[in-house]
Formats: C-alpha cells, structure tokens, sequence
C-alpha cells in the first residue's frame, strides 16, 4: 500500500483516498450507525493496521468482517507491521468470511480489484456498510446500493459514543493526513 501511495505521489497524481466532505463523513456515520455489520476492504484494513485501531473495534459493538480475498493479500500487511512493531500484530475482532462466487466481470466492468468486488458483495449481501478509504471503490459500492464510509466516518462515530477522546481523535486524525488521506476542513478545525 505504501509503494503504491508513493508511486501515485511520484508521479504528481495524488491517489484519491479519504474523504472529499463533511457531508461524506457524516453520511459514513449515520450508515455506520444504522448497521451492525461492518466489511473492511483493503485500503480500510491498511488504516486499522497504520493507527492500530484494533483495540478499539470491539468497544464499537459491531461485526467487522473481510472477505477471504482481502484477507489474503491483508497477510503481507501484517508480516510488515510485525516487523515494524517488533511484535505480531493480528486483526483482533475482525472476521475472515469466504465468497464463494466469481466477481472478476463485476470488477472490470466497475475497474475496480477483485479484493474491492469482494468486499462490496459481502457488504451487499450480509446488509452491511462498506469501510474504504478509496473514493472510486465507495462510488462504485452506493452505485450497486451498498452503504459505504471512510475509515475517517469511523473515527468521529467512536468520537460520537465516547470511545475516543477529543484528543486521541485529534491525534488519530493527524495520523490519516500522514498516510496520506484526505480529511474534511471541517473535522480539522
């Protein structure tokens, strides 16, 4: 994910990751809220594992789950933050959940990863709301009728229930514009 950020930046195109409003963000909460169950795709996964936010997912009481797929390719990210942390770091209270069901058309028509149509598909079909950070992938998720936020929706909501402190939230905030996302002007004023 990193290389990937970094070549985009290399190469003066920006990748388009985070959140373009407060209105987006509010929408991401009010999906979140609305749901028990949230899908994490790869991007999403990529931001629980850079703010280690996984001690927090169980105080939000809701279901994360991944697909299988992003699971898979997930398995890279953990060896490397491992490494980085001198520790395992492991995806405490998220579910891996197996699709059984051919999504590669679904992905080139939509040009999106087969990682990202995975994670839509399972979103759709357990009623649940999409957590990624890249903007294409949530327009394609509420095109096909699936709730999508970004992991900065995510945020405010523990925020909003007291599972974060004005000033871990600030913090964490400072952290999603280093990886970098977009965040909102007005979550950071």
């Amino acid at each position: 994910m990193d290389e990937l950020i970094w070549f985009f930046l290399s190469h003066d195109t920006p990748p388009q990751l985070g959140a373009d409003s407060d209105e987006e963000v509010n929408e991401g909460v009010k999906s979140l809220r609305d749901k028990g169950l949230v899908v994490l795709d790869l991007s999403s996964l990529y931001v629980m594992l850079e703010l280690n936010l996984f001690s927090y997912l169980p105080k939000l009481n809701k279901r994360f789950v991944v697909p299988d797929k992003v699971q898979e390719r997930a398995q890279a990210l953990l060896l490397r933050f491992s490494k980085m942390r001198g520790l395992i770091v492991v995806m405490d209270g998220v579910e891996v959940m197996r699709v059984n069901k051919s999504l590669a058309e679904f992905s080139r028509k939509n040009g999106i990863s087969l990682q990202e149509s995975h994670a839509i598909y399972l979103a759709k079909k357990m009623n649940g709301v999409l957590l990624s950070d890249d903007k294409r992938t949530r327009q394609v998720a509420k095109v096909h009728g699936v709730p999508a936020a970004p992991s900065v929706s995510l945020l405010v909501l523990g925020r909003d229930i007291g599972v974060l402190d004005e000033q871990t939230f600030r913090s964490l905030l400072g952290r999603l514009g280093s990886i970098p996302l977009q965040i909102p002007r007005g979550l950071l004023g």
